[in-house]
C-alpha cells in the first residue's frame, strides 16, 4: 500500500534549503538557497484553522495524517490537501503526482507562483483541483489521465493561452472556473460535449470570436461570460439551457436581438446583459420567467415599449432599463410590484433630455432616473 510518508519526503526535500521562510510559531529561519524554496511556509500552517480534528504543524514529528489540512483514508493514503488561505509562497511541487490516491488539492487564496505542473495530469483519482486567487503564470498543460475531475478552478491568476482540448474528456466535470486570467482565442465548440457542466465562469479574459451554438447542449446552473471580447449574436440554442439560474453576459459586445428561445429559461433568477450592443424589443414572453429576481439590460440599444408582462414577475427585485431607447412608460403593473415589497430597485430614463426637455421613459416608481442623452443618473427623492 502506498503510504502517506511520501508526503513528508516531498516537503522535507523542498524545504530544507529555503531562504526567508520563517516558522511563524518558533521564529526559526530556514537555509540560504532560495532556488530550492518551494512552499516556504508549509511548516507554519496554523492548526488553529483546523479545529474539527486534532491537527499539528506540517513537518512535525507527528504522522502526516495528523498535519493541518491533510485528510487520509483508513489505509493512511492522503486523499485531501486543503491549505487554502495560508499566505504560502513558492511553486506547485510536481512531486504531488506521487500522492497517487489524492482526490482533492485545494490551495486557493495563497501567493503561489510559477506554472501548473504537467505531471498532475497523471493523477487518476483527482476530483477537485483548486488553485484560484494565486499568482500562477503560463498556459494550462495537457492533462491526459485526470478524467475524474469534477471541479477545475484556476480563477484569478495570470494564466494565458487558449482553452485546451483535454476538458472534453472530463465527462464528470461540473465546475470550470477560468475567470480573471489572460486566456485568449475562441470558446471551443467542444465545450458542448462536457455534458455535466453546471458552473461555467470564463469572465474577465481575452476570449474572442462568437459564442458557439454547441453551448445549447449544456444545461448549466450558472454561466458567466461577462467582460470578454466576444461579439456577434446570442445563439438561439442557448434557450435549451432550461436549468439556468444565473446568466451573466454584461460588458461583452454582443449584438443583434435577444432570441425568443431565451425566454424558455423560465427558472432564471438573474439576467445581466448590460453594457452591450443588443437591440430590438423586450418580448412579452419575459413574463414567463416567473423566478426572475434581477433583470439588468441597461446601456444597450433596445427600443419600443416595456412589456406589461414584466408585472407578472412576482419575485422581481431589480429592474435596470436605462441607457436604451425604450419609449412610453414603466408599466403600472411593474410599479405595483413595489406594493408586494418584492421590487426594490428600478432605474429608467425618466429625466428630461437636454435638447428637447422630453422624458424618454416616464416612471412613477423609479429609485433612480437617468438622462437618455447624457447618461447621467440621479436618485429620486422619496
Amino acid at each position: 500500500i502506498y503510504r502517506v510518508r511520501t508526503c513528508a519526503g516531498i516537503f522535507q526535500r523542498n524545504l530544507k534549503n529555503c531562504v526567508g521562510a520563517t516558522d511563524l510559531l518558533t521564529n526559526q529561519t530556514f537555509g540560504e538557497d532560495e532556488q530550492e524554496c518551494l512552499f516556504q511556509q508549509l511548516n507554519s500552517v496554523n492548526p488553529m484553522k483546523y479545529r474539527s480534528v486534532p491537527s499539528y504543524r506540517w513537518l512535525s514529528s507527528k504522522h502526516e495524517c495528523e498535519w493541518a489540512g491533510i485528510r487520509c483514508d483508513d489505509d493512511g493514503n492522503v486523499r485531501v490537501i486543503d491549505l487554502s488561505g495560508q499566505n504560502m509562497r513558492g511553486n506547485l511541487p510536481a512531486e504531488f503526482k506521487e500522492l497517487r490516491f489524492l482526490q482533492s488539492l485545494m490551495l486557493s487564496w495563497n501567493r503561489l507562483t510559477g506554472t501548473i505542473p504537467e505531471e498532475y495530469g497523471s493523477m487518476q483519482y483527482l476530483v477537485n483541483f483548486e488553485v484560484g486567487f494565486n499568482e500562477l503564470t503560463g498556459t494550462l498543460p495537457m492533462w491526459t489521465e485526470t478524467r475524474n475531475l469534477q471541479l477545475f478552478n484556476v480563477g484569478s491568476n495570470s494564466l494565458s493561452g487558449t482553452i485546451p482540448s483535454f476538458f472534453k474528456n472530463m465527462v464528470n466535470l461540473g465546475g470550470l472556473h477560468l475567470f480573471d486570467n489572460a486566456f485568449g482565442g475562441p470558446i471551443p465548440d467542444f465545450i458542448g460535449d462536457v455534458s455535466n457542466l453546471k458552473h461555467v465562469r470564463l469572465h474577465r479574459n481575452f476570449l474572442t470570436g462568437t459564442l458557439p451554438t454547441t453551448l445549447g447542449r449544456l444545461n448549466p446552473v450558472e454561466l458567466n461570460l461577462s467582460k470578454l471580447q466576444l461579439s456577434g449574436p446570442l445563439p438561439s440554442e442557448m434557450g435549451n439551457m432550461v436549468g439556468m439560474k444565473s446568466l451573466r453576459l454584461q460588458s461583452t459586445p454582443f449584438d443583434g436581438i435577444i432570441p425568443e428561445e431565451f425566454y424558455n429559461m423560465t427558472g432564471l433568477k438573474r439576467l445581466d446583459i448590460f453594457d452591450s450592443s443588443l437591440s430590438g424589443t423586450l418580448s412579452t414572453n419575459i413574463g414567463r420567467m416567473i423566478d426572475l429576481r434581477a433583470l439588468r439590460i441597461n446601456n444597450n440599444k433596445f427600443s419600443g415599449p416595456l412589456p406589461v408582462e414584466l408585472g407578472d414577475l412576482p419575485r422581481l427585485g431589480e429592474l435596470w432599463v436605462h441607457g436604451n431607447q425604450f419609449d412610453g412608460a414603466v408599466p403600472l403593473e411593474v410599479c405595483s410590484l413595489k406594493e408586494l415589497a418584492s421590487l426594490g430597485v428600478v432605474h429608467a430614463d425618466c429625466l428630461p433630455m437636454n435638447s428637447t426637455g422630453i422624458v424618454q421613459t416616464s416612471c412613477d416608481c423609479c429609485n433612480t432616473c437617468c438622462n437618455a442623452e447624457t447618461k447621467m443618473c440621479t436618485p429620486v427623492s422619496e
